[in-house]
């Protein structure tokens, strides 16, 4: 959690819990872990990040921009999302 989101995160007051999960991440945020990820990767075969946001695609746009700031490149698909829509029958 950082400064700029403890403020929803804390409000009991909404009236949903899934608001409590509606959170783009900025970039200065994401920034703010860079260090304490780096710290943790150099002692540890693995690290993950886990975005616990659940409005649209803000999970997929927080993990894509904490790659960047790593420095890392973006995971592809194995076979193209048109593919796998086909095949299992979905028209999205």
């Amino acid at each position: 959690m950082t400064p700029d989101n403890a403020a929803t995160w804390n409000k009991r007051d909404l009236p949903s819990a899934a608001e409590r999960f509606d959170y783009d991440y900025s970039e200065k945020e994401l920034t703010h872990f860079i260090p304490r990820l780096r710290e943790m990767a150099a002692g540890a075969a693995a690290v993950h990040v886990v975005f616990n946001v659940n409005k649209e695609d803000q999970g997929v746009r927080g993990a894509r921009m904490m790659l960047q700031l790593l420095g890392q490149s973006q995971p592809r698909a194995k076979r193209p999302v048109a593919a796998i829509a086909t095949r299992t029958g979905s028209t999205a």
